[in-house]
């Protein structure tokens, strides 16, 4: 007995040796793989090693690392271990007072969070904050009456409408396009729709005793040159052809226009990533085709539906205005400016009547769209702070394991070892995050956001965007490592609304403008001569004196010695230049909005087109 228990320490011994070895080899390989993962300049069995060689070198070096520690063990080697029971006994304990000490500060940091965002959403609700979706009064939708629905519809119709145009639908429908400061192409006077025509393959037929053709030739749609490389020129034949095409499916959309309501119920319990709002796409496909159909009839001098047109895209944009998401009052705003930018088009024809004019002055009046916006930003708030609502569960076992060996939102697996130290630092600061911090990071983002707010209501309660005054040093940045520990979400949820709200602001100025323009249009009509002011448009062409958004003052207007006019905002800066449309250094004029002043443009010359098209010969 004593002689086999002899021989089965000796053979444990000399596995625990094989095994030991194979274990640092192995592991030792494990580590030398982990620094040339991803290496493309190393060739391995002819591939690059990969995450999965990582992988699975380390788990067999593991695996003989555990043989020998029980075959150490078996062999007798274990008793020489006692003499580290003292180390071990001081390390066990400083390890303890370590994690009691860790333990003490999440649970101060936890109840620090705690009561900081208990006090933040009790001084909101004080104030009438609408923190619950229980707190909105929200629209709501019937079946009778409602032409959302048959819109919807005909979503299909308008994308194959799109894919059959011969060239760039949304090259066509832009907005006013300066060649200028301050002066702008009248499109409807040139000789073409200024874009090509979309390019189709075209394989030639083979030269006589050739097996095939050549190949790699392009052509477009109608040409008969084949031999002609140079892109042929959308014409105003092609864009009447897309107009007739689209004649009957504009009238359903008429029809439906005329429906008394025309409303979507929007499940806003869903959440950020579950609204569906497909009526989007379809009001905007609409609206470029009401506006390709209005400028074919400007061309033609067909005033009547030039009008009929634009007061269609005029009610597009009152779709949706229930809707409390930024995204669709963004949607309004653009179709908006596409209607104002075919409106400034027909403002350049002659032939116009008063009542004509008259109806495009009142269906831009009735077009805004930032009167809902402060519903809008606590909606936005509702719907980001749920975020934090799905972030309260910690994560189960699985879940921190796919967070530290690979990505489980469907990513690729880690590739290399700073990507594995990186997941495996992500998941403990995301579990450090949601025990100590995540109270303190859901106060800090509503009391970011309430100062957002707060700017945004003042803003247009003055109707002046300098009144909303938000620069950096008023959201500042997490520049800490620990600051960026704590506010995982409300660095990302930071506040982006200023620029969808310049935009609003900018739209709101420039429908101003339309409005006025047309009104001094009317009273040239009448008189025979540009008005002195804008106080002669009131109130027998306006009611009021048209409103200059950025700083809350009216327009400015003066008439020029050469028959035209001045009519201009002060632009973002909301400081008067005179009218200057040059653009400040560094920047080009592709918007009247990115002039010192945003004036409101002039036709633009043959000289300064031709200029435009050859910058080089200026």
């Amino acid at each position: 007995m004593r002689l086999l228990g002899f021989r089965l320490k000796s053979l444990f011994k000399e596995l625990a040796i094989l095994f030991g070895f194979l274990a640092c080899s192995i592991l030792g390989r494990c580590l030398w793989l982990s620094t040339h993962v991803g290496d493309l300049t190393y060739e391995y069995s002819l591939r690059t090693p990969t995450w999965y060689d990582f992988i699975s070198t380390w788990r067999l070096g593991l695996a003989c690392f555990c043989i020998f520690a029980v075959c150490f063990v078996l062999a007798g080697w274990g008793g020489r271990l006692k003499r580290f029971v003292p180390l071990l006994k001081k390390l066990a304990l400083g390890c303890g007072v370590l994690l009691a000490v860790l333990a003490l500060f999440v649970l101060e940091e936890n109840i620090r969070g705690k009561i900081a965002l208990r006090s933040c959403i009790r001084q909101l609700r004080a104030q009438g904050e609408k923190l619950k979706l229980a707190d909105f009064d929200l629209p709501k939708s019937s079946k009778e009456g409602n032409g959302a629905d048959a819109l919807i519809t005909l979503t299909n119709q308008f994308n194959a409408m799109r894919k059959d145009c011969p060239f760039f639908l949304e090259s066509i429908v832009t907005r006013i396009q300066l060649v200028a400061p301050g002066r702008a192409i009248v499109r409807s006077d040139q000789m073409d729709l200024g874009v090509n025509r979309t390019p189709v393959s075209y394989d030639p037929p083979a030269p006589s005793g050739t097996a095939g053709g050549r190949r790699g030739r392009t052509a477009y749609e109608g040409e008969t040159n084949t031999t002609f490389l140079a892109p042929v020129k959308a014409s105003w034949a092609d864009l009447d052809g897309q107009v007739l095409r689209a004649s009957n499916l504009l009238e359903e959309v008429r029809t439906v226009l005329s429906c008394p309501s025309l409303i979507i119920q929007i499940d806003y319990a869903q959440g950020l990533e579950g609204i569906r709002l497909p009526h989007l796409p379809v009001i905007r496909a609409a609206a470029n085709w009401f506006a390709l159909t209005a400028l074919s009839e400007i061309h033609s001098r067909n005033l009547d539906g030039v009008t009929s047109n634009i007061m269609s895209i005029a009610t597009l944009t009152h779709f949706g205005q229930d809707e409390l998401l930024l995204i669709s009052q963004t949607y309004r705003w653009q179709i908006g400016l596409t209607g104002l930018g075919v409106t400034w088009e027909a403002l350049q024809r002659t032939g116009w009547t008063d009542e004509q004019l008259l109806a495009l002055q009142q269906a831009w009046s009735q077009s805004s769209v930032i009167q809902n916006t402060p519903s809008i930003l606590e909606m936005e708030r509702l719907l980001y702070r749920n975020q934090f609502v799905r972030a309260r569960h910690l994560p189960t076992w699985g879940e921190f394991g796919n967070g530290l060996f690979y990505d489980s939102q469907g990513g690729s697996p880690p590739y290399d070892l700073d990507e594995v130290l990186s997941h495996i630092r992500d998941s403990a600061n995301g579990i450090a995050w949601r025990l100590a911090w995540f109270e303190q990071d859901e106060s800090r983002f509503l009391q970011r956001y309430e100062l957002v707010l707060d700017r945004a209501r003042n803003a247009v309660a003055r109707q002046n965007w300098s009144a909303f005054g938000l620069s950096e040093k008023d959201l500042p940045p997490s520049r800490s490592l620990y600051d960026r520990w704590r506010f995982l979400l409300s660095n990302v949820f930071t506040p982006s609304v200023e620029l969808p709200l310049l935009h609003m602001f900018e739209y709101e100025t420039q429908r101003e403008m339309t409005v006025a323009a047309i009104a001094i249009k009317r009273y040239q009509l009448r008189t025979g001569a540009l008005p002195s002011d804008l106080a002669a448009l009131v109130p027998g062409y306006l009611p009021l004196l048209p409103h200059d958004w950025m700083d809350g003052k009216p327009l400015r207007y003066h008439p020029n010695t050469d028959g035209t006019f001045a009519l201009y905002s002060v632009g973002v800066d909301g400081r008067d230049d005179g009218g200057d449309p040059t653009p400040t250094k560094g920047k080009r004029a592709n918007s009247i909005w990115d002039g010192r002043d945003a004036l409101w443009p002039m036709p633009a010359s043959a000289e300064e087109i031709a200029a435009s098209l050859h910058p080089s010969t200026q």
